[in-house]
């Protein structure tokens, strides 16, 4: 059973038809559109989670679209100048169900204190505490945890991404990863471009 569930956490796209993962991504995208209104936050690029309270509906899930449609065109792309073969809906279902490890982050800023310990070390800098003397020891504490939470929550992003597109067009060379990761964070930018226009 154990290893079950951690083939499933560390391929998610061998296990299941691209009918279950094309429904599968598209839930999660519409879950992922709703936790960000309600929450109060934003998907303002492919990996920065900010908080937003003034976007509307269609702000929130348009910025959604641009990530996931130029990380979906950028990993299209790779993948056709590798194996022409490679199918669009493999492609789409790979970033719709990686993108699904981006709403934890959201989920983190929902359901933590993170922003108001946050609210409290601006507060604190703009008096002039530069040590955070004034910031309780379990704060820092509990920013340190929420930090390290966030920075594995995107490491497991990045393999996911790999794994994901290195299966759907059959690559099996070292350097793939890496051209991976240079394309998640060109496609990172250019949504946070796209995203700061409206």
């Amino acid at each position: 059973m154990k290893i079950a569930i951690s083939r499933k956490l560390l391929n998610p796209f061998v296990d299941y038809s691209e009918q279950t993962l094309l429904r599968l991504g598209i839930f999660l995208f519409v879950v992922g559109g709703v936790l960000a209104k309600l929450g109060s936050f934003d998907y303002y690029g492919i990996l920065k989670v900010i908080p937003q309270d003034t976007h509307s509906w269609l702000q929130v899930y348009g910025h959604l679209v641009v990530n996931i449609g130029l990380l979906f065109l950028f990993f299209y792309l790779f993948a056709i100048l590798v194996n022409k073969r490679t199918r669009i809906i493999d492609v789409l279902n790979v970033v719709l169900i990686n993108f699904s490890v981006i709403y934890l982050l959201g989920l983190l800023l929902l359901f933590t204190p993170l922003l108001a310990i946050t609210q409290k070390i601006q507060d604190a800098m703009a008096a002039g505490d530069m040590t955070l003397g004034t910031i309780s020891r379990m704060d820092l504490v509990v920013v340190s945890i929420i930090s390290f939470l966030s920075l594995g929550i995107l490491v497991y992003f990045f393999y996911l991404c790999i794994v994901g597109v290195k299966f759907v067009m059959h690559g099996k060379k070292y350097y793939h990863g890496v051209v991976i990761i240079v394309l998640i964070l060109l496609a990172d930018v250019a949504s946070r471009y796209i995203n700061s226009t409206f």
